[in-house]
């Protein structure tokens, strides 16, 4: 099972850099310069909407609605620990109860059939 993770964090450092920390703990450095080059980032390039980055909704927001995948951000981050990144959290696979999977893979016997 992927896991998304959510961003909690985010603090601009320079003019394309932002510390991130995630919801399980893990933190590092995302590089916003390749995003920088597409005009749909373009305000990115003034320094002061850039320091308006926030973390909301689970990944980096500014104005405008603008926004970047947080799977792209936890692909592209430059861990502080890089073994972090790899203790991650997974949520529990859902299970089903004993009979529920019984049920479903052992259909019950055929009723019998009344004699004539």
């Amino acid at each position: 099972m992927e896991i998304l993770h959510q961003v909690v964090a985010a603090r601009p450092l320079d003019e394309s850099k932002i510390r991130v920390t995630f919801e399980n703990g893990a933190s590092g450095i995302f590089d916003c310069s390749p995003y920088m080059e597409d005009n749909y980032w373009k305000d990115l390039r003034m320094p002061a909407f850039f320091r308006q980055v926030k973390a909301e909704c689970g990944t980096l927001c500014w104005p405008n609605d603008i926004d970047i995948d947080p799977e792209e951000i936890w692909e592209d981050t430059v861990f502080d620990i890089p073994e972090k990144r790899h203790s991650q959290t997974e949520y529990p696979e859902i299970s089903l109860s004993v009979a529920e999977a019984s049920a479903e893979y052992d259909p019950p016997p055929p009723a019998p059939t009344p004699a004539p």
